[in-house]
C-alpha cells in the first residue's frame, strides 16, 4: 500500500464549520442554527466549500475530500477490531464516499438495486453513523475508507 499525501486546502472559518457539522451527522438546518445563520446560508458555504475541495458535486464526497487533505478537522480513528464487513459492503465503500447514488452503485457492480440498498443499510447501522455524511467519517474512522481510495476517484 502506498502512501498518498495531498495538498492542503484552506477552507474559510464558516466553510469548514458547515462541513464539520454535517460529518457528524447534524442536520444542515441544525447546523446553521447552531452556528447562527440562516440555513440558506449553510448550504452556500457547503457549495463554497465542495467547489474548493476538488469541485466534488456531492457533501459526502466534500466530507471525504475534507478529511484527506485536512481542510477539517480529522477524526479521530477508532478501534476497527472485531469489526467484520463482508464484502458486498466493503465494495460500496469508495462509490458511497465519492457521492454517488445506490442506483447508480447497483449499475456500476452490476448488482440488484436492493442489495445495494440492504448492504448500504447494514452498513451504516454497522459504523453506527447517523446521516450518508457521517457514515463517510465513521468509513474513515474504522479505517474502512482510504486515502489511496479518495485519491484514486479525484484523479
Amino acid at each position: 500500500m502506498t502512501t498518498v499525501i495531498f495538498d492542503s486546502i484552506s477552507l474559510a472559518s464558516r466553510e469548514r464549520q458547515v462541513l464539520e457539522g454535517v460529518a457528524v451527522g447534524d442536520d444542515l438546518a441544525d447546523v446553521a442554527v447552531d452556528l447562527g445563520i440562516r440555513k440558506s446560508t449553510a448550504a452556500g458555504y457547503l457549495k463554497s466549500a465542495r467547489k474548493k475541495l476538488h469541485g466534488v458535486s456531492t457533501t459526502r464526497a466534500a466530507v471525504a475530500v475534507g478529511i484527506v487533505t485536512r481542510a477539517i478537522t480529522v477524526p479521530s480513528l477508532l478501534d476497527p477490531g472485531g469489526l467484520s464487513l463482508p464484502r458486498a459492503q466493503l465494495e460500496l465503500v469508495p462509490f458511497m464516499a465519492q457521492g454517488m447514488r445506490l442506483s447508480q452503485i447497483a449499475t456500476k457492480l452490476d448488482r440488484p438495486l436492493a442489495e445495494v440498498h440492504a448492504d448500504s443499510v447494514a452498513l451504516s447501522t454497522t459504523l453506527g453513523a447517523r446521516s450518508e455524511n457521517h457514515l463517510v467519517t465513521r468509513m474513515w474512522q474504522f479505517r474502512v475508507l482510504t486515502a489511496e481510495q479518495v485519491a484514486k476517484w479525484l484523479r
